[in-house]
């Protein structure tokens, strides 16, 4: 082998290389990046009451939306042990247990059939309450409902994130239409209530994040390709999970302005010019369209 075609092998051997090494040193340096650590989850755990009192509803409920007052009144006698356990959960330190394993998603599935089970109930109670012309009572459950959802992805992964927020939107729909019935207190304390849960619920890239930390937790040294799998299968979905979940967030956000706003007109005898004149008597600050980060109003 001459001198000139032994340097032409090493460098075709380099060239080949190099980008083998480059590919290989990312590769282990994404999986071998640091993970945050483990949160335990409280003891006791809230959830578990949550899925034990979905566990006990009544499994017609799901049809509470085309029922009269006389058996939507059966239903939430039925479903009445289950709601006071859920109620009293509710007010408890919740978080979802997590598993890291490839078994997690038959778990999780089955808590969440559980959760959207409560949910209905939660809903029938409020419809009920509604055709009675109890506002008040009709609110309460749809705080409730949206208690629930916050509580049902709280530190859970993507599925306990799109779940809650699915939950939420039930209570949220209705709760749109009872804020000019409520009074001021009643407006006050909703208000602070849907602020304290958006403080404590993760952006979109925080649900992100913790689905990739459970796809590291779980796959190990196969993480890396299974979270470029993932994250192909999140953007060509047109990134509709992640409007859908924004969405609501926002719509929760306006809901928070709306009640503060019914308080400060109910109290002061005017609306309010802006939501900056909210501040800090009804909320803490003003509260930020999740898509553009600027204020809402």
């Amino acid at each position: 082998m001459t001198r000139q075609t032994r340097n032409w092998l090493i460098a075709l051997l380099v060239i080949y290389s190099v980008p083998v090494f480059v590919v290989g040193g990312i590769i282990a340096f994404l999986a071998l990046r640091p993970l945050p650590p483990l949160v335990p989850p409280p003891n006791p755990n809230a959830y578990d009451d949550l899925v034990k009192a979905g566990q006990m509803v009544s499994t017609n409920t799901g049809n509470y939306a085309k029922l009269g007052a006389p058996q939507l009144r059966t239903l939430a006698a039925t479903n009445a042990a289950a709601l006071s356990l859920a109620r009293d959960a509710l007010d408890g330190p919740c978080r979802v247990p997590v598993q890291y394993s490839q078994t997690n998603w038959s778990l999780t599935t089955g808590n969440v059939s559980k959760l959207r089970l409560l949910s209905q109930a939660f809903a029938a109670e409020g419809k009920l309450a509604e055709l009675d012309k109890r506002s008040g009572k009709a609110a309460g459950c749809d705080m409730d409902l949206i208690r629930l959802g916050a509580d049902s992805a709280r530190g859970g992964i993507l599925i306990d994130a799109m779940i809650g927020s699915s939950i939420e939107s039930i209570g949220s729909a209705d709760l749109v239409k009872l804020a000019s019935q409520l009074d001021a207190p009643t407006c006050r304390d909703a208000a602070a209530t849907l602020e304290r849960l958006d403080a404590e619920k993760p952006s979109w890239d925080g649900v992100m994040k913790q689905e990739d930390d459970w796809i590291r937790r779980t796959f190990g040294m196969r993480a890396v390709l299974v979270e470029f799998i993932f994250h192909r299968q999140v953007k060509r979905s047109g990134m509709r999970t992640q409007k859908s979940y924004q969405a609501e967030q926002l719509k929760l956000r306006r809901l928070m302005i709306d009640f503060a706003a019914r308080a400060f007109e109910l109290e002061k005898g005017h609306r309010p010019a802006s939501a900056a004149e909210l501040v800090p008597e009804y909320l803490k600050a003003v509260p930020k369209n999740p898509t553009t980060g600027k204020n809402l109003n």
